[in-house]
């Protein structure tokens, strides 16, 4: 992710290498796009199997208050607890899947703006020293901090995804804990929790942009 990986020793590009530059980097953008594309795919997947789940539970917990349908009623009470405990670490493990791919969709933003930034700092890089303005300078300076930043941004990013990964664990033996033990009956509402909400939002305002400068 060198920003002056393709410059020469004389801090210029040559015909060749600006050539090589710009398909590397529409290639780059492509494969970016079709990342994007299938990332939305996968979270309207997500969305209808969330809708899905949320309908079931609701289900189950009429079931479980005696208002159920005829099949659901004739069920023992043990087995309708046993498949809401089974819904409850699917919705866990769903959303688990869905913050996996929202934070796969804000790298691809982070590496979108990285590759705008390498560019324009290569353009700027072919002018010579002795034609440089204070303000040529100063924007160069400025690119290479965002840089920077993003580089930290993308760090966070796999930092995040390591602890939700222990939290999930986590979230696996509490459940293993939760089914040995008392039965507890779930509360009314509590599959409100599965709301689709998020997922209309952060599809909106995490890949929509990237796609619109992407696809440019």
């Amino acid at each position: 992710d060198d920003p002056l990986a393709l410059l020469s020793g004389s801090g210029t590009l040559t015909r060749r290498q600006e050539k090589l530059a710009k398909r590397l980097s529409r290639q780059a953008e492509l494969k970016r796009l079709r990342m994007a594309q299938e990332i939305q795919r996968q979270l309207e997947e997500l969305e209808v199997k969330q809708k899905e789940l949320e309908e079931r539970g609701v289900a189950v917990e009429k079931a479980l208050r005696g208002e159920g349908n005829e099949t659901d009623n004739n069920k023992e009470e043990t087995e309708l607890m046993g498949e809401w405990f089974a819904l409850v670490h699917e919705k866990t493990r769903l959303g688990r899947y869905e913050q996996e791919l929202l934070v796969r969709a804000k790298e691809l933003e982070l590496e979108d703006r990285q590759a705008r930034l390498q560019q324009d700092l290569r353009e700027r890089l072919t002018v010579d020293d002795e034609m440089k303005t204070k303000d040529d300078i100063e924007a160069e300076r400025e690119i290479l901090n965002e840089m920077m930043e993003i580089v930290e941004q993308r760090d966070t990013l796999l930092d995040m995804m390591e602890e939700d990964r222990l939290r999930y664990r986590s979230l696996g033996h509490a459940k293993t804990s939760l089914e040995a033990g008392p039965c507890v009956r779930p509360n009314a509402g509590f599959w409100v929790l599965v709301a689709l909400g998020v997922v209309v939002v952060c599809l909106s305002h995490v890949l929509a942009p990237l796609l619109v400068h992407v696809s440019r």
